[in-house]
């Protein structure tokens, strides 16, 4: 018989990953991942981390391959920009859905909240595919140090 008492959850101190709610956090990547259950569809993932938690605080290694560069000092996750992965389509109304643009329209958003629309304007007519300008995104870290 399977018991339902007495069970453990939890574990002690802070956890290592990021908990619902309203948090500060800044973005240390942003990553498109294939989503494999629809051929060309895309999510595309924002890779964060909260405050400091103090000395104390043990996080996960910045890169488990390489130990030299440290932990983070706050706690990490990864977080979808949409519930839904971004796929080319129609609506039922008939409405043509474009997955790029729409990767597009959450990047124009994010530069904005962050101060930056001037680096998604530099890179018009230099990519040949929305790959190409999230990697440019990341290599030039628009993000860094943005809370």
């Amino acid at each position: 018989m399977l018991s339902t008492k007495d069970i453990k959850t939890g574990g002690g101190g802070t956890p290592k990953t990021l908990q619902p709610g309203n948090l500060k956090v800044k973005i240390n990547a942003i990553t498109l991942e294939e989503f494999k259950f629809k051929p060309g569809a895309l999510n595309l993932v924002l890779h964060l981390e909260g405050e400091s938690q103090g000395d104390e605080f043990e996080g996960f290694w910045i890169n488990k391959d390489d130990e030299s560069l440290g932990r983070h000092k706050g706690q990490v996750g990864k977080v979808r920009a949409s519930e839904w992965a971004y796929v080319d389509g129609e609506t039922k109304s008939g409405i043509k859905i474009n997955r790029d643009t729409e990767i597009l329209k959450f990047i124009k958003n994010l530069c904005t909240e962050i101060g930056m629309d001037t680096w998604l304007d530099s890179q018009d007519g230099k990519h040949k595919t929305i790959n190409s300008l999230v990697e440019k995104f990341n290599d030039d870290k628009v993000f860094k140090d943005k809370w």
